[in-house]
Order: structure tokens, then sequence, then C-alpha cells
């Protein structure tokens, strides 16, 4: 599994130099970071080996190819671990500009709500006979 795991990870998100962004095994996925995203999902364990086992042990002619030839879940599987395994590096997304999921603070605006409230109190219950 570990010859599959180490060329569908590539084929999925190569490198891409020109954006200073590595593949998905210089950035890690394989050794650090896909360890990781299966302690936090580890029901996505056995899926993934079991789908990964379905593939060529040597890298096929068209490796994105024999990767989107998986049956539809399992192709859907594969590709989102190793890419929510690529997200979970900070390098990464320092890189995409991307901060991470933020907490937005909410601050409701009680007075205009009691407006609106207070305007459908008064006009009173609106039954439509049907």
């Amino acid at each position: 599994m570990a010859d599959q795991l180490q060329w569908v990870a590539d084929a999925l998100i190569p490198a891409a130099p020109e954006l200073d962004m590595p593949s998905a095994v210089e950035a890690g996925v394989i050794d650090r970071l896909l360890p990781r995203a299966l302690q936090a999902r580890p029901d996505l364990a056995g899926p993934l080996v079991a789908a990964l086992a379905d593939l060529p042990v040597l890298v096929p002619e068209d490796p994105l190819g024999a990767v989107r030839a998986l049956e539809g879940a399992q192709f859907e599987l594969v590709s989102h671990v190793i890419a929510g395994a690529y997200f979970l590096d900070d390098e990464i997304n320092r890189r995409l500009k991307y901060p991470g999921q933020e907490s937005l603070g909410y601050d409701p605006d009680f007075e205009e709500i009691e407006e609106v409230i207070n305007r459908v109190i008064a006009r009173g219950p609106v039954f439509i006979d049907v």
C-alpha cells in the first residue's frame, strides 16, 4: 500500500514550482500529515487501505487516470483524505494565504430584531384558508 500511496498522493497533488507549492509527498503527506488526518478520522483508515489496494503497485502510465478509475465513493475518499491531510500543514496554508478556520463574532442588533417581532405581534395571526 505504501507504493500506491506514494504515486497516488503525487498524482492528486503534484508539485507546482511556479507557484512555490510542493507536491503531496514533498509536503509530508505520507509520513507526517496522513497519520494526523487518520488519527482524527480513524474510521477512514480501512476504506482508504481497501481503495489503495485496488490500484497497481507500480506507477501506471496515466496515474491520475488510474486514480479516477476507482469506483466513485473510493475516488472521493482517496482524494478527500489526501487533500485534507495536505491542508493540515501550516506552511501549505501560509503559502496559499489561507488563515484556516477562524472564529467569527456575532453581535446581533437586538433593537432591530425586536422591532420586526413587535410588528408581527401587532399585526396578529394571519391564517390563509387553503
